[in-house]
């Protein structure tokens, strides 16, 4: 009986001494992804404008953006006043029906006018810009 109680309790160990490297093995792995997730978060807080000023570059301001905050801003500022002006109900629904009559009116008149800048050619003209020759 002591071979078998002995071979146990050495069985037993060896047990023990796998769960313990393996949770070992576990943690140490749990750690380094809590690393990478960590250096991850601190990557992004650094931000593109970061990366780029150690590179020597940086981000192109676009044109767009002030004309379209300024859009957004006539827009609002219109609204407003179209809002808080002492006219009724239906006057401002008058006004607005012949300020956009009006203003479609003027565009199709502008938009019929339109005459072609360009001269047209004798001979059409290929992908690259040289004229076919028949």
């Amino acid at each position: 009986m002591t071979t078998i109680s002995s071979t146990a309790e050495h069985a037993t160990e060896h047990v023990r001494h796998a769960a313990s490297h393996a949770g070992a093995s576990l943690v140490e792995l749990s750690t380094q992804a809590l690393r990478f997730i960590n250096g991850v978060r601190e990557a992004q807080g650094r931000g593109v404008e970061t990366v780029l000023g150690r590179l020597g570059l940086q981000r192109r301001q676009s044109a767009l953006g002030p004309v379209l905050w300024f859009a957004a801003g006539a827009i609002t500022a219109t609204t407003a006043v179209l809002l808080l002006s002492p006219a009724s109900g239906k006057k401002l629904r008058h006004r607005l029906a012949s300020f956009f009559r009006k203003e479609s009116e003027t565009a199709t008149t502008r938009a019929g006018t339109v005459e072609p800048r360009v001269p047209e050619s004798e001979a059409p003209v290929g992908h690259n810009g040289a004229k076919q020759v028949g």
